[in-house]
């Protein structure tokens, strides 16, 4: 290889044809295809995940007094049937005056169905009852 030339060892030895460069190149550009198809589908999916929390903090809310906060969103296991629905342990608590430390703590399930079209506090689940995700 000369002095002062960009190139690879492979780029200049003999046998490097056009015929050898171009499976080369289509899988690049799969490559590159893959990891745009990767980040769309991870911009999608934290996208949902940012609307099922929205969902859990509106349902939650329902149930708030005047004098509690959502002090914490754990998200927990899923249950499968006829539609996924996730699981999401609220902890609720009531603010003391200088609002950092919570007293009567108390914990909620909210559910909510995969297509979001149901959501609801569930008073049939506890939250000793449903674990959560790591």
């Amino acid at each position: 290889m000369e002095l002062g030339t960009r190139g690879t060892r492979s780029q200049v030895q003999p046998g490097n044809d056009k015929q050898e460069a171009l499976p080369r190149l289509l899988m690049q550009d799969f490559r590159k295809t893959k990891i745009r198809r990767f980040l769309i589908m991870t911009n999608e999916t934290t996208a949902q995940l940012d609307r099922l929390m929205a969902k859990c903090v509106e349902v939650a809310s329902t149930v708030l007094t005047d004098q509690e906060a959502i002090i914490e969103i754990r998200r927990c296991e899923p249950t499968f049937g006829r539609n996924y629905t996730n699981h999401y342990k609220v902890y609720l608590a009531t603010l003391d005056p200088s609002g950092v430390n919570p007293i009567n703590q108390r914990c909620v399930v909210v559910s909510i169905t995969s297509n979001m079209d149901s959501a609801l506090v569930d008073p049939y689940l506890n939250c000793d009852s449903v674990k959560e995700l790591v």
